[in-house]
């Protein structure tokens, strides 16, 4: 649900590197060795007053509670196996205005659930990782599922590695439409959306003090692009007054191209630079750049400040409320399809080293609490949409 779709920007709140997966068929616990188990907290609030439910004005009032876990698991014969679980329950007074003659409908609040098992197996003497992966996402009104796999190949004593993975995802919607626009039939063309991606990567070493890395997405999509509960009104349709369903082409081509460079500065900071083009061919190009500065106060403190710009065109079918024609083939008043800059600016603090804070035993295995981290995002567009976003995070081993 596109509610969702600005959460997960800001939702980089990465605490570990979930490689692709899968169980082997019996093993010896005595055998592991240290299996690292992530706990993300997460609470996201966001209004504004452009909601395309309601024909792009009106609220964007949201807010999402979002825990998630995320456990690896190292067998032997460098195997892994790693499962990412979660969850966000979100109250939404946008997707309540699906039906505008009700006060509170059944889609004002929902729980999407998503998880995804993955595989690898490291070739140490030929210093290849290989990984495959299987995910699902369920919401209320859609249910996906994936599959993929990956390839990294390590070169010059793992100073250069190269990267490729693909990805495809079914998706499976179910057709809501506004209130006043039901009983006349099919109004989209179909209830499936397929994507399918391939990343490419490389990842150098520079010297003792600089990393880069280039990498690319190639994505296509085919099948329902649009919302079939997001409201278009024209001009020349009765006065402005009655919607019709968002129209949206049955293709789409996606490429965005990035680079990120780490310098390490002193002992004690950190630079990391990011950037990244996108380019589709609904007509949006957009440019992020960021910069974080970890600050390591000593072996157990770290401050993280972070900033984020990211500005695009608008696609060729946006139009705001009632501005668009009823000759138009294809047309959205969706704003995050729209012309827009924003900006993020948020701290993280990091505690790690815990020693003796909290200890526990499992199966026989001792564990401990390693670290915590605390996050603050604040997300301001230039349509007035405002977020923010808290995000803890605890990271076990045992």
């Amino acid at each position: 649900m596109r509610h969702l779709f600005m959460i997960h920007i800001l939702w980089f709140f990465a605490f570990a590197n979930v490689y692709a997966q899968e169980k082997s068929s019996s093993y010896d616990v005595e055998e592991f060795k240290e299996i690292k188990t992530d706990i993300i907290i997460g609470y996201y609030q966001q209004d504004g007053g452009h909601s395309a439910v309601t024909g792009g004005k009106g609220t964007e009032e949201l807010s999402a509670t979002m825990p998630t876990v995320i456990v690896n698991v190292p067998l032997k014969n460098g195997q892994e196996i790693s499962l990412n679980i979660g969850a966000d329950a979100y109250t939404s007074a946008s997707s309540d205005n699906i039906n505008i003659n009700t006060v509170s409908g059944a889609s004002r609040k929902d729980t999407r659930v998503h998880g995804v098992l993955s595989y690898d197996k490291e070739l140490e003497e030929k210093e290849w990782i290989l990984g495959v992966n299987g995910s699902f996402s369920n919401e209320w009104d859609y249910f996906s599922s994936g599959f993929g796999f990956s390839a990294l190949k390590m070169l010059n004593q793992q100073n250069t590695q190269l990267g490729i993975s693909s990805n495809i995802y079914l998706d499976n919607w179910a057709l809501i439409y506004p209130f006043e626009l039901r009983g006349q039939g099919p109004l989209v063309h179909t209830d499936k959306r397929n994507s399918y991606s391939l990343s490419l990567s490389w990842a150098q070493v520079l010297n003792r003090r600089m990393q880069m890395a280039l990498f690319s997405d190639l994505v296509y999509q085919e099948g329902l692009l649009s919302t079939p509960y997001h409201r278009v009104y024209f001009s020349d349709l009765d006065n402005g007054n009655t919607p019709r369903v968002e129209q949206l082409p049955s293709h789409k081509f996606k490429l965005p191209i990035g680079v990120r460079f780490n310098y390490f500065t002193s002992d004690w900071l950190i630079t990391r630079l990011y950037y990244r083009y996108y380019y589709d061919d609904f007509g949006i190009k957009g440019h992020t750049a960021s910069v974080t500065l970890p600050l390591k106060v000593n072996e157990k403190n770290t401050f993280s400040p972070f900033y984020r710009f990211y500005s695009q065109s608008a696609t060729t079918y946006f139009a705001p409320k009632g501005e668009h024609s009823i000759l138009d083939k294809y047309y959205t008043s969706d704003y995050d399809l729209s012309g827009f800059t924003s900006h993020n600016i948020g701290l993280e603090y990091e505690l790690k080293n815990i020693e003796g804070l909290l200890n526990y035993k499992i199966i026989k295995r001792k564990g401990r609490l390693e670290s915590f981290k605390l996050r603050y995002t604040y997300y301001s567009r230039s349509d007035e949409l405002k977020a923010h976003l808290f995000a803890l995070g605890l990271s076990f081993r045992n």
